[in-house]
């Protein structure tokens, strides 16, 4: 009976062991493929890039603001009436520095411009007090000689209705009244090369200097002042 069982371990012993054969694969190593390997450049140890060439540039030259003040010798000028419109090549070709200073000049310079949203406003010169009973006005153009005209008012009533500023001082001599006394110089025009320009003075009953002063108006604006009589 041990002989039996002996035969039959043996029998399966080997039955297993060709099944374990069957399913063994055998694998075989891949050899290693060799890829030359260029050697480096033993000349330049840093990467060559294409150079690129910017040309010259606007920020190399210094610019002077002042340049802009110069003579223009363009032959392309803003506002000349040649041009054939907004975008054309004498707009396009024009110094922008150029243009803004003309502005500002145009903006700012007194007489000879009478189009200038500047001078359409009142002015306001504050006010002076005295114990005088009267003062003494005087005024002028300042500027050219060009048919400026003014009225003068007081507490809103005429005094002058209409005078002509000439080169030298004219004037008028104005009694006060006790308390406020508010002096309104209204430009009836603009002469003929605007706006309206005049340098004023204001003196006391012993002649010292109240004061003095200027307007720039455009036509229907005040210069005004207030004179309290203590």
């Amino acid at each position: 009976m041990k002989s039996l069982y002996l035969l039959f371990l043996v029998i399966g012993l080997s039955v297993n062991g060709f099944a374990q054969n069957d399913f063994i694969i055998k694998s075989k190593p891949i050899p290693r493929l060799k890829i030359p390997i260029a050697a480096p450049d033993k000349a330049s140890n840093t990467t060559a890039f294409p150079s690129m060439n910017f040309g010259a540039s606007i920020f190399d030259t210094p610019v002077n603001p002042l340049d802009a003040l110069k003579p223009n010798t363009s032959s392309f000028q803003i506002g000349d009436t040649n041009n054939s419109g907004f975008g054309s090549e004498k707009e396009k070709f024009a110094n922008p520095g150029e243009v803004y200073v003309d502005r500002l000049k145009q903006d700012f310079k007194g007489e000879g411009n009478g189009d200038s949203r500047i001078f359409k406003r009142d002015q306001s010169f504050g006010e002076i007090r005295t114990k005088s009973e009267f003062v003494k006005i005087l005024y002028r153009d300042h500027e050219y000689v060009d048919g400026d005209m003014i009225k003068v008012l007081v507490n809103g009533k005429i005094v002058v209705a209409q005078v002509i500023l000439q080169g030298d001082f004219k004037g008028i001599t104005l009694g006060l009244e006790k308390g406020f006394n508010k002096l309104d110089f209204e430009a009836l025009n603009q002469g003929s090369s605007g706006p309206n320009t005049a340098e004023f003075n204001i003196f006391d009953d012993k002649g010292q200097t109240l004061s003095a002063n200027r307007w720039d108006l455009a036509t229907g604006f005040k210069a005004t002042i207030m004179i309290i009589r203590e």
